[in-house]
């Protein structure tokens, strides 16, 4: 059975030198969050002083680690799409913070 999941996933960006700099690219991330498929309403927010981005967005996946799984795949797309890099990526999320939740059932 598809479960909906709720993911909200934080992590601290140490590699863009300057808020501006931040601010700039998590806007491009943003734009090409919004234009890939597999997840429902992403969105993302940070506190550009202390480097913390959080994303989040909702998955239909047969479990968590799976939604997981996409969400991630989802991000790091986003990311090089706005020509970002993910060197060091899966640290990055073991450092983090990531909050899956079911939400609601969905038919199969």
């Amino acid at each position: 059975m598809t479960t909906r999941y709720h993911l909200a996933l934080s992590f601290i960006v140490s590699n863009y030198g300057n808020l501006e700099n931040l601010e700039a690219h998590l806007d491009c991330v943003a734009d090409s969050l919004a234009e890939l498929h597999g997840v429902l309403d992403p969105d993302l927010g940070a506190n550009l002083a202390d480097g913390i981005v959080t994303f989040t967005m909702s998955v239909d996946a047969e479990a968590q680690p799976e939604a997981l799984q996409v969400a991630q795949g989802v991000i790091r797309t986003a990311i090089h799409a706005a020509e970002g890099c993910t060197a060091g990526w899966e640290g990055q999320f073991q450092d983090g913070q990531q909050v899956v939740t079911p939400s609601e059932l969905t038919p199969a």
